[in-house]
């Protein structure tokens, strides 16, 4: 992915989730200390893995650190050896501390302090491919919210669930071949 990635030129950021569900320790680690302590190791080694094998990195993107807080997950510390590994990486706010730049759910808010920001929002009410919800965007929303972030100096990421093929949903590809046809003209 990432030797794909820089031979197109682009720069690369990775997602690392901090919440296990599948790790025997991924729920205990919040009510014992022992469970804490072996599921922070296993957590600062993958994150010490992606920074050190894989090349220069940009952007570290976290997900939720639930149930543990920025205090326990040693946050601080895990983002201290992601700079010293990866000294040009940007990093988002949700290992719990703020980092470079914040990164508002399903709403739009331009970060107080200044600092950047990107609005997360989904096509529809779902972060992965889920059947069911058929509720997806309508082009104008999504240029709305394409506008609305600009004009706060942030940046839309829009997620889309795909199949487990793979595909992604024709939904989604009828919306966003209409916002892309608005983008070459405007």
């Amino acid at each position: 992915f990432v030797a794909a990635a820089r031979a197109e030129g682009l720069r690369v950021g990775l997602y690392f989730s901090p919440m296990d569900w599948r790790h025997p320790d991924g729920t205990r680690c919040a009510k014992e200390e022992r469970a804490r302590r072996r599921f922070v190791s296993l957590t600062h080694g993958l994150v010490r893995e992606l920074m050190s094998n894989y090349g220069k990195i940009d952007i570290l993107w976290y997900d939720s650190i639930w149930p543990l807080d920025a205090e326990k997950l040693q946050s601080k510390e895990m983002n201290a050896m992601v700079r010293a590994l990866q000294p040009e990486i940007i990093i988002n706010n949700r290992s719990g501390v703020p980092e470079d730049f914040g990164t508002p759910e399903q709403h739009i808010e331009a970060d107080k302090s200044g600092r950047m920001w990107e609005a997360c929002m989904t096509m529809n009410d779902a972060w992965g491919y889920t059947p069911i919800d058929k509720e997806y965007k309508s082009a104008w929303t999504i240029l709305s919210n394409l506008r609305e972030v600009a004009a706060g100096g942030g940046n839309l990421l829009l997620n889309v669930g795909p199949s487990p093929a793979g595909d992604v949903p024709y939904e989604c590809t009828a919306v966003l071949n209409q916002v892309g046809q608005w983008l070459r003209v405007y």
